[in-house]
């Protein structure tokens, strides 16, 4: 198993594995991810371009993707602002995931955790203490899993389409 940069001919396979997420939600009832224009190709085009697109390569095959930003995340603003509660530290600066989706004869096998370790490792090379993630509220699956790790609950930061998720921080020592 390798966690690698995404190529830009790897596209259709991203969006393929976020398409089987985003069934995989509506089959659950997660609201998540449930608008046709998100997440989309150029969300994932531009993910690459700025070098934060990930995958997963198993025996040859892509099993999982996500996205690591750094100061240059364009949701960043968007925990600019964070109600009922706050966050553990606020100054300085910080990697935060995005768009993350394990294929779905994949979960359950530690791929989320890895996904985060690398994450984490990245924030880390980055001389950053603090780790970012965020989720729908009815997304059971990954709530567990972002708990799991060690993410502590902050609060509530809104989405570019004004819904609301639950932000997760991590202090990295």
């Amino acid at each position: 198993m390798e966690i690698r940069k995404t190529k830009i001919e790897e596209i259709d396979r991203v969006m393929e594995i976020i398409l089987h997420a985003k069934e995989a939600m509506k089959a659950m009832h997660i609201p998540q991810w449930q608008s046709p224009d998100y997440p989309k190709k150029e969300d994932i085009e531009e993910d690459i371009k700025q070098g934060a697109s990930y995958v997963v390569e198993d025996e040859g095959e892509l099993v999982a993707t996500m996205c690591l930003y750094y100061r240059n995340d364009p949701a960043i603003d968007h925990y600019d602002y964070i109600e009922e509660g706050k966050w553990l530290k606020e100054e300085g600066n910080y990697v935060v995931l995005h768009r993350c989706a394990v294929e779905d004869e994949y979960k359950g096998k530690g791929y989320s955790q890895r996904l985060f370790a690398f994450g984490e490792a990245y924030a880390r090379s980055l001389g950053c203490n603090d780790y970012r993630i965020d989720t729908h509220e009815k997304n059971g699956p990954m709530l567990k899993a972002i708990e799991k790790y060690g993410f502590r609950p902050c609060g509530i930061v809104y989405m570019y389409d004004k819904t609301k998720r639950i932000a997760f921080q991590k202090l990295l020592a």
